[in-house]
């Protein structure tokens, strides 16, 4: 992502954590621009947990930011792939993941039923 920036001119704007992200964002109230979640929303997490994901990043977005996320899909040439754990999480490679259908009593994809 920083060569990405650099290249862009823009690398003294961008600036990365890790956190655990069970726990309340170290950032303040609308403070950023963008957040980027890859397979974050698919993490083998209860729905409460990721509706309280959700509402961190909502938190921490600027009015208008962007929330950009990248989600497991029943389309995917990996889903079903390894051990069936139940509510459409498997493990593979150690890793439990869920499609993005897992947590949604609709039927459709997770992260459609929050606004940001």
């Amino acid at each position: 992502m920083r060569p990405a920036a650099a290249a862009a001119g823009s690398a003294a704007r961008l600036s990365t954590i890790t956190h655990d992200m069970l726990q309340p964002l170290p950032l303040g109230d609308e403070t950023v621009d963008a957040v980027y979640s890859h397979m974050l929303f698919t993490m083998a997490l209860t729905t409460p947990q990721l509706e309280a994901l959700s509402g961190e990043v909502r938190r921490v977005l600027r009015p208008g930011g962007l929330h950009v996320y990248t989600v497991r899909h029943v389309g995917d040439a990996n889903y079903g792939v390894g051990i069936n754990h139940g509510d459409d999480m498997f493990e593979n490679g150690g890793l439990l993941s869920a499609s993005s259908t897992a947590h949604s009593s609709t039927g459709s994809p997770m992260p459609s039923r929050w606004s940001m």
